[in-house]
């Protein structure tokens, strides 16, 4: 699905390599399933992972810069930036970490379905 010029399946794809390549070990095992909330900065995955978005994507930028893989991340493109201030550092739209609207909502049921499998309808819903 491509929501404003952003692939979902591809973000998320890149979010998890990064989590997976920068990210604690651990990482997914801090992820709560039912408190899981991509609209929220301290129930998202970063928010999760390090106690709130914005310190998830210093971290993040940081440990991208420290690698040098900065040369490995495109820069241009207005789509990747959630807002003008994240314009230098960690581009979250390109991992899917942030959008808004439909696009969050799209990277919330993406990451869902990654992380713990395809919705399954509950019995009552049968």
């Amino acid at each position: 699905m491509e929501i404003n010029g952003i692939v979902i399946e591809d973000a998320v794809s890149r979010g998890i390599d990064l989590l997976d390549t920068y990210g604690p070990e651990n990482w997914r095992d801090k992820i709560d399933r039912e408190t899981y909330h991509h609209h929220d900065a301290r129930d998202c995955i970063l928010g999760q992972v390090y106690g709130s978005y914005f310190v998830g994507t210093s971290v993040l930028g940081e440990a991208i810069s420290n690698a040098d893989a900065w040369d490995k991340i495109p820069n241009d493109g207005e789509e990747y930036y959630c807002c003008s201030s994240c314009s230098g550092g960690l581009r979250p739209r390109y991992f899917g970490f942030d959008g808004t609207g439909e696009m969050n909502d799209a990277f919330e049921a993406e990451w869902r379905k990654r992380l713990w499998g395809p919705t399954v309808p509950d019995a009552e819903e049968c």
